[in-house]
Formats: C-alpha cells, structure tokens, sequence
C-alpha cells in the first residue's frame, strides 16, 4: 500500500495529502486538502519537540481502524511534515508468532492439529500434514485426494499451492496448503512462515517421541520391579522407602502401602545394625565414600514378625537430580541351608574319601588327575604333588612303574583289572573305573576306585592249594584201595596174599575216613567260625585226664605225664574241641616218636596275662625251622616218607579251634630233640579250681 505522507500549515489543515494517505484514510485526495488535521486523523500526540514518533490508530469513515506508526516533523514556518506507516502487517505477523507460542507453550496432545488450524487461519486456506500416504492431521476442508496429490509434487511453492517437508520420528512428512486460483497468491512471506510452523511440528513430534518413550521407560521399569523375583527397594537420602516392590511385599511380610513413607530402619533392618546403617546413610548424604554401593553383601534383615533371616543385598545410586538410592534383595534362606547341606555331605564325603581303606584318584573332564586319598598314596607309595595334573597316560606310566599285572584266577568284567604292586610292599590291588555322572547325562570325568584284595588274593590261592593237596591226598588212598579191589576181582590169590590185601585196603579205607573226616571238621569250623561251640567254665585237669585216656593207647599211657599248676581258673572252652585240638596234638607226640619217650602235658597260668597254656612236649625226632614254619599248614607232613600214618590236616585243625576260642597253638622244635605245643587259652575271671596243690600224676 505505502506510506501515508502529508503536510499541514500552521493553522493544522492539510496543504499536502498523496495518494497512499487518501487510500489509508478511505477518502479522495482532493477533499482533504484543507481539512483539518485533527478531523480526518483524530486527535494526535503533542509536538514536544522538532520530532515525535508514535503509534497511532488510523480510523477510516467505515470505523474500521488500522495501525499505524506516525512521524512527524516540526516545519520550521510552522505546521508538520507527517509519514504514517501501516502496521497491519507486522502486527498480523506479531499476533501470529505469538498464537504459534501459545500453541506449542500449552503442549497439548492436539498440538499438531492446532498448528494447522494456525496455518489455515493465516493463509485463509486449507491444508493438511502428510506423511507415508497417510493424512496425520488436516484444517480446512481439503480432501484427501487433494491433499496426497499436492504432498506428491516436486516443486515447494506454486501461486495457489504451498508444500513442505518435516522431519519427524515417525518419519518424513510433508505439510500442503492450497487456495483457489482466483485468490491471492502465496508469498515468500508465507513460505517461510509455513516452514516455521514445520519446525514447530518437528519440535513437537520430537517431544512426542520423548515422551512416548518415557512412558515405555517408565512401565518397562515399573513392569520389572513389579516382576522381579528379587524385593527392589528404594529410599532417599535420609532411608525413607519410595518403592517397594511386590517380592519386597512377599519377603519381608509388608503390604507397599505401609512401606511407602517409612524409615528402611524401621522396616528390614535389624535393630542391632540400625546405628550402623544410619552412620552408612549419613557418609552418603555427606558426600563421603559408600562402602555398599556397588557391592554383593550377605546380611541379616528381619520380616514383619520379628524373625531375621539372611538377604544378599546390592546397593546402587540412581541417576536422579536428588540423592535416591536403589537395593536389590534376595532372600537367601534356601542357599543357605542348601549351603549348609552341602557342606556337610561334602564333609562326610571328604571324611569317607579320606579315611577310606580303599583307594581313590579322580579325573576330571580334561582326563587329568584331581584328587587322590591318602589310601592310595599309602597302597602305592606315591605322593599327592606328583600325581595331581597327569594325564590318564601319564599317570598310568607311573602307576605301573610300581606294579606288574596279576593272573587273576578268572577273567574280570569289563572296567576291572587286577593289578600286582611291588612297591613299596607286595600288594594285590582290584582297579575298576566308573564316570561320574552329573545325574543329566553330563558326564564331569571319572573315578578309578583301587580296593585291597590282597587277603582275598592269598585265600583265594590257599584254596586253590587246599583242593589241590586234598584231591591228591584223597586220590593216593582210593588208588590203593581200586588197584587192590581190581586185583581180588579179577585173580585167583592164596589165603595169606588175600587176607594182606584185604588188611590194606582196610588200612587205606580207615585214613581215607579220617581225612574225610578232618576235611569236613576244618570246613565245618571255618564256616561257623566257632559259631556252634558249646562254651562252658570247665576245671582244667578233668579236661586233660579225659584226653589222655580216650587218645592214649593202654600200653602207652605208662609214658604220659599230666601237671596241673594248682588253683586254675575255670577255663571258658568247648569241652569236645579241647578234646579234639589236645588229642591231635597227643597223636602227634606219640606218632613222632618212635623210640618211644616220656610225653609231659602241663597246664598253667600265664603270671602277667589271663592266659591259661596247656602243653605237649614229647622226645621225638623233633623239626627243622622250615618245618616249624609249615607245621600248621594244611596237608603238610613233618614226615615226607610215608612211614609215619597221617593226614597232615592235623595242626591246622587245632589252630582253627584254638581261633574259635580266642586262643592259639605255637610250636617249639629242635631236630631230635623233641617239640613242645602249647596251647594257650584266655581265660575270664571265674571260680578256682578245688585243687590246693600241684598235682602230678601218670596218665
């Protein structure tokens, strides 16, 4: 439009008025020259000085009023020299920013919606934000066909039409704005106005953004605490709870109502540690080092019913603007006492591994030696350092540096295998392997578990012996016995030659029942151990006397001497296998003695023990020290001649009594000197003997 320009006189009327005045005022030039200024402006500021600047408000004959800014200029034959500039404009453009403030100050959720309701005002046309062909919002009635249409064309700004790209999260979108082809055209002004309102739009979605994205923050938070297994507490810097969480509820018996606003003192803690944690709380406020934060603690807290159990508790600060602190809980009762469980099935199982008579190495799953017990050390003579990280290979070299393989009498099954130690002592060992198993099929390694067997490996060979010696010594009698069967049967013999075979056979029959008869009595005992024994106190002297007539030939007895020490204790003994043992032991005396000879059986008290002896010494041919050795060994005969009659069973018998009774035989020989066996019996406190003296007397 311009500006308004005029000049007055004087007097104050119009001596010049142009063109854009006229148009501002609404009248013709022409009649306002002469006109007073007052009439046609209204009335105007004084003229304090040579120039004056104001706004003013321009009326118009329809009562309409425009701002404007007024300057006038004293003239110096008096009257002003005036320019009025209409600010119709900028003040348009002022209320506009500042409704784009209200707008996006109030932070509605309609606040992209409102912004185009702002454009369409300001361009008096309607328009729309597009964005992936989709209408987000729309002002005006622009149609949607219209308005994907316009968001798909090339140029910005075309006379009728507007367009603008926007950033947003959501992606890029595009704001259009159009009017009718008849209207005003849009400016460089409006362009850039549009583009501000895109700013806005992209400042708003942003904040839209941010926002949404906290709410998911916060629910996603709110939504952990609520389902964590762990109490999650929170407090500020003076221990009041600000969260307590549903496990929190469930573990310390506390509903979140009641804890909210209290003191964590008050709540979880001890009340022996509170002065602790309220020094703890204080160092933190204070700014000093926390010795909590961060760290995995194991503590006593206490429920709602007094009741204190064990917690692991970390503690962190959290990122807010005021000092607030987070702890995290578990409620470790269980790990406790399945600690505990296991510590003591750990111990019992060290005490087993470690004082076990067995041996034991393990193998991890690498295969290398982890552990071995010390009863494998002593088995083998090793030492834990230098077995602890071989290999499988590597110890099984230094195992069988110690040992040679064994001949078991069968095959053992698979994992087994015998092994022969000879060093440090010769030892018999069982190896066998088993894995251990985790109980889900993963396997964690093996264990090689070495047993003793040494006894069982000598008792397995003495029967291996016995059976041996036994079918020989039963085979030689029942050989005479068939050969001289088969030679009656099948010739024609004298009387006198018959009758010799027939004494032999009878001879052979009669050692064979005796050696049967001691096989069984031996096998009889070793089975029962002694379990059918007949124990009774009997007087020492009856027992002897009874032997010596029922195992003394009557022509014989003349050379048997019996010595009983006076006031024996009863002795505590099986009456018929003291019979047996003294009477084998008599046999003995006479059949090795074939020159004949006195034979002294003597009893008496041990003077340091409770022991009682009864001995047999005989002036026979006497033994060797190899065959004192030997003497108690099964089939074996001092006499290797056959001339002297006997089964060789005989001592063994009566050291297996003497075993059953607690007692044993011992043997003392010199070659043709005679040998003396003892028997030695111990004895319990019992009733003495009525005997007031030593008795010797012939049997």
């Amino acid at each position: 439009m311009g500006e308004g320009l005029y000049v007055t006189g004087a007097d104050g009327t119009f001596e010049y008025v142009n063109p854009a005045l006229a148009r501002m005022v609404g009248q013709p030039a022409g009649t306002l020259v002469g006109r007073a200024e007052s009439d046609v402006l209204g009335e105007q500021p004084a003229q304090g000085g040579a120039r004056v600047t104001a706004e003013v408000s321009l009326r118009r004959p329809d009562g309409a009023s425009t701002p404007t800014l007024l300057t006038r200029v004293a003239r110096g034959a008096g009257g002003v020299t005036a320019v009025l500039t209409d600010l119709s404009a900028p003040k348009e453009a002022e209320a506009r920013l500042r409704e784009l403030y209200e707008v996006t100050a109030r932070g509605a959720p309609d606040t992209r919606h409102e912004l185009l309701e702002v454009a369409s005002r300001t361009f008096r046309a309607p328009g729309a934000f597009v964005r992936g062909g989709v209408i987000v919002a729309r002002a005006g009635p622009l149609s949607e066909g219209r308005a994907l249409e316009l968001a798909a064309q090339p140029h910005d700004r075309t006379p009728d039409t507007l367009r603008v790209a926007v950033r947003t999260p959501g992606g890029t979108g595009t704001l259009v704005f159009c009017r009718a082809a008849t209207g005003q055209p849009f400016t460089a002004a409006d362009e850039d106005f549009l583009r501000l309102i895109g700013q806005w739009l992209e400042q708003d979605a942003a904040r839209e953004e941010t926002a949404r994205q906290l709410r998911r923050s916060e629910e996603l938070n709110k939504a952990v605490i609520r389902s964590s297994l762990d109490a999650i507490i929170t407090c500020d810097e003076r221990g009041v709870i600000t969260e307590f969480n549903p496990a929190a509820e469930q573990i310390f018996g506390r509903s979140r109502a009641e804890a909210l606003g209290e003191s964590l003192d008050a709540m979880i803690i001890p009340e022996r540690m509170r002065a602790a944690h309220g020094l703890s709380l204080q160092r933190l406020s204070e700014g000093g080092p926390g010795r909590i934060l961060g760290q995995r603690l194991e503590l006593p807290a206490v429920r709602r019913d007094g009741q204190e159990f064990p917690v692991e508790l970390s503690v962190v600060r959290l990122p807010t603007d005021m000092p607030e602190y987070a702890g995290f809980v578990r409620d470790i009762t269980e790990r406790r006492a399945a600690e505990a469980r296991l510590h003591h099935r750990t111990t019992q199982l060290d005490s087993v591994f470690n004082v076990s008579p067995d041996g034991f190495v393990t193998f991890g799953g690498q295969g290398q030696v982890v552990e071995v017990n010390p009863a494998f050390l002593a088995l083998t003579g090793t030492r834990r350092e230098e077995l602890l990280g071989l290999s499988e290979a590597q110890f099984e070299r230094a195992l069988q540096s110690r040992c040679e393989v064994a001949r078991p009498a069968s095959r053992p099954p698979p994992g087994v295998d015998v092994l022969q130690v000879v060093r440090p002592a010769r030892r018999v060992l069982k190896r066998t392997r088993r894995p251990m198993d985790a109980g889900d099929g993963v396997v964690l390694g093996h264990v090689m578990y070495f047993r003793d067997i040494t006894h069982e490996a000598e008792i397995s060979n003495m029967k291996s012996e016995f059976m041996s010696t036994a079918a020989h010594e039963l085979r030689t009698p029942m050989t005479s016995i068939y050969g001289f069967t088969e030679l009656l049967l099948t010739r024609e013999l004298d009387p006198e030659t018959t009758r010799d075979l027939l004494e032999t056979i009878y001879r052979q029959a009669g050692q064979l029942i005796l050696l049967l008869t001691e096989l069984l009595d031996l096998a009889r005992i070793e089975a029962r151990a002694g379990q059918d024994f007949r124990i009774a106190h009997e007087a020492v002297r009856p027992l002897i006397e009874n032997t010596v007539r029922a195992f003394t030939p009557p022509h014989e007895r003349s050379r048997v001497w019996v010595q009983v020490a006076p006031n024996l204790p009863l002795l505590p003994v099986d009456a018929t296998k003291f019979n047996q043992a003294l009477g084998n032991v008599l046999s003995n005396a006479f059949k090795y003695s074939p020159q004949g000879g006195e034979v002294l059986v003597h009893a008496w008290m041990d003077p340091l023990h409770p022991l009682l002896h009864v001995s047999v010494t005989d002036q026979g041919i006497g033994m060797t020290a190899e065959q004192r050795h030997r003497a108690f060994e099964r089939f074996y005969r001092a006499d290797s001649s056959g001339s002297i009659p006997g089964t060789g069973l005989g001592l063994s018998l009566v050291q297996e009594i003497m075993h059953c009774h607690g007692g044993r035989a011992t043997l003392s020989s010199e070659p043709g000197q005679g040998s003396v066996v003892t028997l030695t019996f111990p004895v319990n406190p019992a009733p003495l003997e009525s005997h007031a003296q030593e008795n010797t007397d012939r049997g």
